[in-house]
């Protein structure tokens, strides 16, 4: 991590409370569970102008170049990580309402050494803890990440899948931590291509590496008093988010009308009450273009023959039994 002394805060919601504190677990989530449906999916970039062009093979439908790089990078690869996403600003209003839960939730802070924990970090050194890159244009140059035979490994374009973001969310001032899946003992391989994991992968937390808890200005005294049942026997201060409201909210230029406050007398303060429609491309004008074998196909070579076979498999069993139920006779 570029700053060994950047304080990183995660925003939660209260329905958190008992997966955090109680069983002591903290989720890396799939890119396909995040809430941005334009998360890891940047604009594919190609050198070929039939990007959109889909195919058919007697009767069945294979995908445009576009959709099966979308398939192999974002599908086959991506989602095979999971994310957990911090920030550095732990006074935003549109995450306190967002992320949450309408300030009804609560703050960790971590400690600046956490992603070093055994149970954090993954079993592969390379994936560390990065600041995520805003952007103007999210973008993927499929001919600058992939070499002569259309190959790509992980490391060729990580960084830009992951660690980059359209620039109207820079106010998040967003870090994050990866791991494979392959890290979680419940991590089973799909068995198609085309899957979309709604798993839960959580690693053990160590409350050893909280710093401290800032609840929201609108939680409950209940929900309070449950994470403070937690967490009293570990040296892990408690603060309280206060919303001022004379101040102006501005999350671009560090203004907020919220103050944090540190509890020292928990007993006293406890009593206050307090992903389908989207596409890279205007999806209409498709052309779809007969060929005769899956060889003619533009995105066709030896590195990916198998998982294209595999897929064209896949489809004309499908096909077939399509037909068979239309013609129950036949």
């Amino acid at each position: 991590m570029e700053n060994e002394n950047l304080a990183l805060f995660k925003y939660c919601p209260e329905s958190n409370i008992k997966y955090i504190f109680k069983d002591k677990t903290l989720r890396f989530t799939q890119p396909s569970q995040l809430n941005d449906p334009l998360e890891l999916r940047p604009l594919l970039e190609f050198d070929k102008a039939c990007k959109n062009n889909s195919y058919e093979i007697n009767g069945i439908k294979m995908p445009s170049m576009n959709k099966w790089y979308q398939l192999i990078l974002v599908e086959q690869v991506v989602n095979r990580y999971g994310i957990l996403s911090l920030t550095s600003n732990c006074k935003s209003i549109n995450m306190w309402n967002y992320y949450a839960n309408g300030h009804k939730g609560f703050i960790i802070k971590f400690k600046n050494d956490f992603h070093m924990n055994n149970f954090i970090r993954s079993e592969r050194e390379e994936f560390k803890l990065k600041k995520v890159d805003y952007v103007s244009k999210y973008t993927l140059d499929i001919g600058k990440i992939s070499n002569n035979a259309g190959y790509f490994t992980e490391n060729d374009y990580i960084d830009d899948a992951v660690f980059k973001k359209i620039e109207i969310w820079s106010y998040e001032c967003e870090y994050r931590l990866i791991k494979p899946l392959t890290d979680f003992p419940n991590y089973q391989e799909p068995e198609n291509l085309d899957f979309n994991d709604s798993n839960i992968y959580s690693c053990e937390l160590d409350f050893k590496i909280i710093d401290s808890i800032i609840f929201g200005s609108l939680m409950s005294k209940e929900d309070k008093q449950k994470i403070y049942n937690e967490i009293k026997n570990y040296d892990i201060s408690i603060f309280q988010a206060l919303l001022i409201k004379g101040r102006i909210s501005n999350d671009a230029v560090g203004l907020s009308p919220i103050e944090i406050v540190k509890i020292t007398d928990f007993d006293n303060i406890k009593n206050y009450q307090p992903k389908n429609f989207v596409f890279d491309d205007f999806p209409f004008d498709e052309k779809v273009i007969k060929i005769d074998t899956i060889d003619k196909l533009p995105y066709y070579n030896e590195t990916y023959k198998q998982q294209i076979e595999q897929l064209f498999n896949a489809k004309q069993r499908q096909y077939n039994k399509e037909m068979e139920q239309s013609n129950p006779l036949s």
